[in-house]
Formats: structure tokens, sequence, C-alpha cells
């Protein structure tokens, strides 16, 4: 690391002579140039995760990209906020390097710090590439999704599961009282009748088939994204979500494997077997084992 700290020694436009000491807890913070809380919010919550912190301290930039290298940006900034004594380090040229709609970062204009997020791993993904710590990312973030399709007709048994890979997991929370409950919303399957009715290629013909998505493979760091920002059609524009969520503290999320889908369907069949006068629909069921998992949790 010899090399990054020359470097942030001698860059001079980064410091302010006049910012202070590092806070008694520890931690260094970022300026904010006007808008950037977003960035500097993504920023320091990936430099808390030391995997990923020590993969990007220890990967090596060719010496003609540095200041235009996003990867060589973000290890000054890496740097910095364990190193110095400061009280706060000024990424301005890390700015610079990321790329929002074709231009640089426009720091006097908020932005969505999911998109960014997005943004930022597509470009460490591209640049790790010539590094050793290719794989970086994908070890540290990398998960899988599975899309289902499967039919509901006995006469007609399909099944097809079609693998993705993702670094986030992207949920809706309007109207969700929980991060459980988007969970439970985002594994929801959408069934296909009628009119809507899946082609099957096997069969030659249309056939009603529920299709849905479930966790395959997770990291040993699940990065969850809540859609805070939804679109207004009649306005043409976006608006926040303010919607309360809670979170627990501990989140088991084998729920939402296929693993977890099946015992709580047979759970389900068990329910209705057992009482079916109890619950009028599968809405009530839902509900029921939803509160039956916040309690355990508590």
């Amino acid at each position: 690391m010899n090399e990054i700290e020359h470097s942030t020694s001698t860059s001079l436009d980064n410091f302010d002579t006049d910012v202070g000491m590092r806070s008694s807890s520890g931690f260094t913070g970022l300026k904010n140039f006007g808008a950037t809380c977003y960035m500097n919010s993504v920023i320091q919550q990936l430099f808390m995760v030391p995997d990923l912190r020590y993969g990007i301290l220890s990967s090596a930039v060719q010496a003609d990209e540095k200041f235009s290298s996003t990867l060589f940006q973000l290890q000054l900034v890496f740097a910095n906020l364990q190193e110095t004594e400061k009280k706060y380090y000024t990424p301005r040229d890390f700015t610079k390097t990321i790329r929002i709609e074709g231009g640089p970062v426009d720091v006097r204009r908020q932005q969505d710090a999911q998109e960014f997020f997005n943004i930022l791993l597509d470009t460490l993904e591209t640049e790790l590439k010539t590094t050793t710590n290719e794989k970086l990312l994908k070890e540290v973030f990398g998960g899988e999704l599975c899309s289902e399709i499967k039919s509901l007709e006995d006469e007609y048994e399909y099944v097809s599961q079609t693998i993705e890979p993702f670094f986030s997991v992207q949920l809706d929370i309007k109207n969700k009282k929980s991060i459980e409950e988007a969970l439970d919303f985002y594994i929801k399957p959408d069934i296909l009748e009628g009119d809507n009715k899946y082609y099957c290629e096997k069969y030659d013909k249309k056939i009603k088939v529920h299709k849905r998505a479930f966790l395959n493979k997770t990291s040993n760091t699940l990065i969850i994204n809540l859609k805070r920002f939804e679109f207004n059609y009649n306005t043409l524009s976006r608006y926040k979500v303010n919607d309360y969520c809670e979170f627990p503290m501990e989140l088991n999320i084998k729920p939402w494997t296929q693993e977890g889908i099946l015992e709580r369907e047979k759970a389900k069949a068990k329910l209705k077997l057992k009482d079916k006068s109890e619950f009028d629909s599968d809405e009530e069921i839902h509900d029921h084992e939803l509160k039956k998992r916040t309690e355990e949790h508590k």
C-alpha cells in the first residue's frame, strides 16, 4: 500500500487544511459536495465490508490509468478512510471517474443510491478483470436468482428454471410493513392463465403456469436494496416512498429459497387439512405464517 499512501500524501486537491482530526469513534467521514450524500453513504457501507476493502486495496492498477480509474480512486478513498487522521476526506477525483447518464457526476444533483451502486459495481467489475482479483465482487456479493416457470395443469407436467447472477436483491417496500413481507412479495408467483397462458414448446400449446423467482444461492454478504422511488404516471415523475418498513437485526433467508418455499407449501397444505374452517383464504394462511415467523425472530 506504499504507492497509495504516497499518492494520497501528494494529492493536495483532496485535502482541506482546516478539517480537524479524526473522530474519537475511530472513523473518518467523506465530504458532501452539495448533493453527494447518496454516493458517500454507499462508499462508506462498502468500506465496512472487510473482504471487499482488503480486495480493493490489494488490486494493482496500471500506472498510466490511475487518475482515470474508478478502481484506483476508490483505493484512495478506502486508504484515507482507513489511515488518515483527518476528520473527513474529500473524494473530488473519485467523482470525476464515475459516469452517470453518459457524463461525470454532477455533484449538485441528487441521484438514486441504488442506481449509483449498480453503476459503481459494473465499473469495478470491468476494471478488476485486469487484476488478480477478477472475481472479487462475485466472491463477496455474488448470488444467484432462480426464475421458475411451472405448469399448474396435471396433464401437462412442465418445469423450467433459469439461473441469473446478482449482486443485490431489490425489494418493493410500498405498502410493505417489513423486510419479510417485502421478500414474500418478491417470491410471490404470478399465475398465467386464460388469454395470458404460457406457450410451452414441449407440448406445442398454451398451458396454465405460475411464474416466480427465488433465491438460489447467496454469498456471506447479502445486499438488499429498498425501492424507495416509484413512478407516477399521472405526473410523469418519480416520487419517494416514505412508507414505514421494519427490519430484523438477524434475518434467516431460508424461507425465500427453493428449500424454504417447498417447506412452506407443505406446511400450508397440512394447515388447510388440519382445520379448513379456521382460515377462509390463502391470504389468511399467509398472514398467519408471517406473524409466526415474526414472533420467532423476536
